[in-house]
């Protein structure tokens, strides 16, 4: 049949499109024409999985240089260091929200990177 295109938004500088497509090989989900003239930046998928890849090894760096000044584990070899900082999430939590809870059970080990936190211990929390 026939398909109809909707505009949906016109936008302007700083914009990304094609990236979800380009990371999962999918095809493209929208038709993106100028509507004045324009100049974009692109990148293909391999320079961007090369990019993503530096990036990762850079964080992963980055997390063992402050792994090494936790007390915790300051007795873990650099290698498990390594592998314990590729594979821990970031979480972002706002002021107030519960990060854990007294009695729940225990299914992650967390270290604080930045911020302030408060640790409640008795019978009334």
């Amino acid at each position: 049949g026939k398909h109809v295109m909707v505009s949906e938004a016109k936008v302007g500088r700083g914009i990304v499109f094609g990236e979800v497509s380009m990371s999962y090989c999918a095809p493209r989900f929208a038709t993106v024409t100028a509507v004045e003239n324009s100049i974009l930046w692109a990148i293909d998928r391999s320079n961007f999985q090369m990019v993503q890849m530096q990036a990762a090894e850079d964080e992963v760096l980055d997390r063992v240089r402050h792994l090494e000044s936790v007390e915790a584990i300051r007795s873990f070899s650099k290698y498990d260091k390594e592998k314990m900082a590729a594979v821990m999430e970031t979480m972002r939590f706002r002021h107030g929200e519960t990060m854990t809870r007294q009695g729940e059970s225990a299914h992650a080990m967390f270290i604080l990177l930045q911020g302030r936190v408060e640790r409640l211990v008795g019978s009334n929390v």
